[in-house]
């Protein structure tokens, strides 16, 4: 499997609000500590942009990002994504956390990135 293959999964079928119930979901974004700044995590973003535009091209992208994690909110926000929201989400292990909802309106602005 490729990093691409790993960033670019099925849609959600999950209600998002505005967003179609088919609305891509990125999830677990990672780039090790010692890879940042280098641009992976942008050329990533990008490249998964490229592929839903393919097949999501009218539908709203979005993330899922701790709020407390200053540092990827401000690279989402730098590449292009609005944080329409936070809420409290339980996570898998079953804590409890504040998340924000950041977004892209269509699929070309993230791969535009």
């Amino acid at each position: 499997m490729t990093p691409t293959d790993a960033v670019a999964g099925e849609p959600s079928t999950r209600k998002t609000g505005p967003y179609s119930r088919k609305s891509p979901i990125i999830d677990d974004l990672h780039v090790a500590a010692a890879a940042k700044r280098r641009g992976i995590g942008q050329a990533l973003m990008r490249r998964t942009g490229e592929l839903l535009v393919s097949g999501y091209s009218e539908l709203g992208v979005y993330l899922w990002v701790l709020e407390e994690n200053a540092s990827a909110r401000r690279f989402y926000e730098r590449i292009g994504a609005r944080n329409a929201g936070v809420t409290t989400m339980e996570t898998h292990g079953g804590a409890m956390v504040r998340s924000c909802r950041y977004t892209w309106t269509r699929a070309e602005s993230l791969a535009a990135g």
